[in-house]
């Protein structure tokens, strides 16, 4: 089976014709997104929040816990998840991505969504998982980074919202064993890609981040060497939802005894084309670190830096209780990392504080790589008005209200303007939420005219 197919089928999308108002379109489902709707929202504002995967949730739906306080992600954002979805002022559409933006006039936005096929009834399917059950084809999970299988036909992740089953049909062997097994009769092939158009007075980009490829960085093997990882697999590792038990490492299942971390992959380095700090990398490290120590206790770990970049409220003692733990910081700049033949790997590094240049062997090595504007995409597809980006991509907005973009009614949030933490994310959105407000009310008051009363021939 082609891996184009389904490129063709959204090539065919058909057109709807139906218009479609709302007084916000939020772009991107993460907790950026859902945080800025749910405000808007409960301000009795209609919202639509396209969201481009097949769940809301965005990156804190993978994460284990949060620093500094190690409270549980997931308990953080699911009940936000489950609560835009069921809100009477939010329409949530995933598996959408918009194509265009057509910027008419102050207030006056078209906006052109693309809905993708599930090959699903969603009013019909339950996500009982039987048809998951079934289904003969297993191939890397993507939310799990490729750590354990999915099905062609499956349910995202556990906690899902909405949890409704997607057929891959790139890699599905249509065998119709899914079909059959459906108690609700759910599974429909026939279905097709549908364009919508939509009225909107404002938007709020809340498109997110993306993590540095840490191939690119061909030095330090990942790829290639079988036991370097990056965080964002350690945080899978370490998930309530994690894929084993434990912390293993990929290449024979063993519990490794030694971890080292090497931070600023993909960020502060000019020879990547990212001089830019990522601002949570350290403490994610710390964060996993901690939680390392507390899966396998007599692990070592130890982590490769410049230096620690702990500003932000209870970092310095969440840095300073990592040392206490056992934790080892080595300030230096790693060089090359290297596979061994008994499947360790070798860390060759320069010791900043000795001015030597030194090895070590680790059971594992985990890369803590940086963040990258995901917004290119939205930025393109606008027309009518230019958005201005920095040098990497990032939105820029008003130093003077930091969720006003250059285009007036379009706001934007969270790591679409710079890299940051959860806490400060949360903050941006609420701010956006609460500006974008602020513009929808006074553009209704410009747009209300005055009514004269004329009775016997006085007004």
């Amino acid at each position: 089976m082609g891996n184009d197919l389904f490129r063709k089928i959204l090539e065919k999308a058909e057109i709807v014709n139906e218009p479609l108002n709302y007084d916000v379109v939020v772009i991107g489902g993460g907790i950026a997104g859902i945080e800025a709707a749910l405000d808007l929202a409960e301000m009795d504002y209609k919202v639509l929040l396209v969201e481009k995967e097949t769940t809301v949730g965005g990156k804190m739906l993978l994460l284990s816990k949060v620093f500094p306080t190690l409270d549980c992600a997931s308990c953080i954002s699911t009940p936000k998840m489950a609560a835009a979805a069921h809100h009477p002022n939010i329409e949530l559409w995933t598996y959408s991505e918009v194509t265009s933006i057509d910027v008419k006039g102050r207030g006056d936005f078209e906006v052109t969504v693309l809905k993708k096929p599930r090959f699903v009834n969603d009013a019909l399917c339950t996500g009982c998982g039987k048809c998951e059950d079934v289904c003969p084809v297993v191939i890397p999970r993507e939310l799990d980074y490729g750590l354990r299988g999915r099905k062609a036909a499956y349910i995202p992740f556990d906690t899902a919202v909405p949890k409704i089953t997607v057929v891959d049909v790139d890699n599905c062997i249509f065998c119709g064993q899914c079909e059959r097994v459906c108690p609700a009769g759910a599974i429909d092939f026939t279905q097709k890609p549908k364009i919508y158009r939509v009225k909107t007075h404002a938007l709020i980009i809340t498109t997110g981040y993306r993590l540095f490829p840490a191939e690119r960085k061909e030095s330090y093997g990942y790829g290639k060497v079988p036991n370097v990882i990056t965080a964002m697999q350690m945080e899978r590792l370490l998930s309530p939802t994690r894929p084993f038990n434990s912390v293993l490492r990929p290449s024979d299942g063993k519990e490794p005894s030694s971890i080292g971390y090497v931070l600023c992959v993909g960020s502060r380095d000019k020879t990547v084309g990212n001089p830019r700090c990522s601002q949570v990398c350290c403490m994610y490290s710390i964060k996993q670190a901690q939680l390392i120590l507390g899966a396998v206790p007599l692990a070592d770990v130890t982590i490769y830096c410049m230096d620690i970049r702990a500003y932000g409220k209870g970092f310095e003692e969440f840095y300073q209780k990592a040392k206490a733990m056992g934790v080892r910081f080595v300030r230096s700049r790693v060089a090359k990392i290297e596979g061994l033949p008994n499947g360790n790997v070798k860390v060759i590094y320069e010791d900043i504080d000795d001015g030597k240049v030194k090895s070590a062997e680790h059971d594992l090595v985990v890369l803590s790589v940086g963040l990258l504007p995901s917004s290119n995409d939205v930025v393109s597809i606008i027309h009518g008005a230019k958005l201005t980006v920095d040098a990497l991509g990032f939105i820029i907005t008003d130093p003077s209200a930091p969720t006003q973009t250059n285009i007036e009614g379009i706001f934007a949030a969270g790591c679409a303007t710079g890299p940051k933490d959860i806490p400060d994310t949360i903050l941006e959105a609420a701010s956006a939420a609460a500006r974008c407000a602020a513009y929808l009310r006074l553009l209704k008051q410009e747009r209300m005219t005055t009514v004269e009363v004329v009775s016997d021939g006085e007004k």
